[in-house]
């Protein structure tokens, strides 16, 4: 195992769990694997009624948290608080650490020691465990409160390690956000302290039809993103560089998220499902007009050429 100065920092895992018994033992045993040490696993159970229980306790050395349901970033925060790591890393129950990630993580915090923190990218497997097709890993060559305000590394909490001091001292996730948690948290840290991406795959991300991200929808989802970025704007407004990142992230999430959002609307309309179209369609009509006509008349134009 390759050494790190004279000694090496402790690294925290904390794995939020809800109802995780399909994979939760996946993630404990890519923790383990790992070849680094010291580290502390410690699992937050967020009011599960499956085995979780019984999986962690069937790990010795893996520390076990109940608590009734009170969501993901309730249970994140009460994992930051229980752990005595320099380092820590959010690890979703359904995910993997690759094997090498931690002391890759930690030697770069070795050479840039002032960061909040440390990241990479993911590597898509599917229910299975078996590795998705294979696309394009970004490479970029500079990480700051730019690059998060333009959008260019909205990643998963899983791909990054945090300096646990740095994490307490923003107060970790805002506990009332249900989406766009990870974004906000990146946003506060990259403003106040220096990030690093070393460009290398920290997470094997899973997909499934359970996710997390699937359950609160792209709608919700765009319009908690745009909220985030308008929180910015006392601390861009005297810095033209900044604003016009915060402008070129906003159409970057209104041209991504933008149409999977008209997509919901007509799922709903199609549903009768009149209150929720309704919600969505203010919404678009108030923050994204030219994407809602746009594609909501390619889409129904599509529609009408098939009948």
């Amino acid at each position: 195992m390759p050494k790190i100065n004279s000694f090496q920092p402790l690294v925290s895992i904390i794995i939020a769990c809800y109802n995780g018994e399909r994979f939760l033992a996946e993630a404990i045993d890519s923790v383990i694997e790992q070849n680094y040490e010291p580290i502390e696993i410690i699992v937050i159970d967020d009011g599960s009624s499956d085995r979780s229980r019984e999986i962690v306790q069937s790990y010795p050395n893996v520390q076990y948290y109940y608590q009734e349901n009170k969501g993901v970033c309730y249970s994140r925060n009460k994992g930051m608080n229980e752990c005595h790591g320099d380092y820590l890393i959010f690890l979703d129950q359904d995910d993997r650490l690759p094997v090498g990630r931690i002391i890759e993580d930690i030697l770069c915090f070795q050479q840039f020691p002032d960061c909040a923190f440390i990241f990479g990218w993911t590597k898509e497997i599917d229910k299975n465990g078996n590795f998705r097709v294979s696309y394009n890993i970004p490479n970029l060559e500079k990480a700051d409160y730019i690059t998060m305000l333009k959008g260019d590394a909205l990643i998963p909490p899983g791909t990054v390690t945090f300096c646990t001091d740095k994490l307490k001292s923003v107060g970790g996730f805002n506990q009332i956000l249900k989406t766009s948690e990870d974004f906000d948290l990146y946003l506060r840290l990259s403003r106040k302290f220096s990030i690093h991406c070393h460009n290398r795959i920290t997470l094997e991300y899973r997909r499934h039809e359970d996710n997390w991200s699937n359950r609160y929808g792209e709608a919700r989802s765009l319009r908690n993103i745009l909220n985030r970025l308008d929180e910015q704007r006392d601390y861009i407004k005297d810095n033209i560089d900044l604003y016009r990142a915060y402008k070129e992230g906003k159409r970057h999430w209104i041209c991504l998220l933008g149409p999977r959002a008209v997509g919901e609307l007509i799922m709903h309309i199609k549903n009768k499902e009149v209150y929720k179209a309704t919600a969505i369609f203010l919404f678009l009509i108030m923050r994204c007009p030219d994407i809602l006509l746009s594609t909501f008349f390619s889409k129904l134009m599509n529609r009408l050429s098939f009948n």
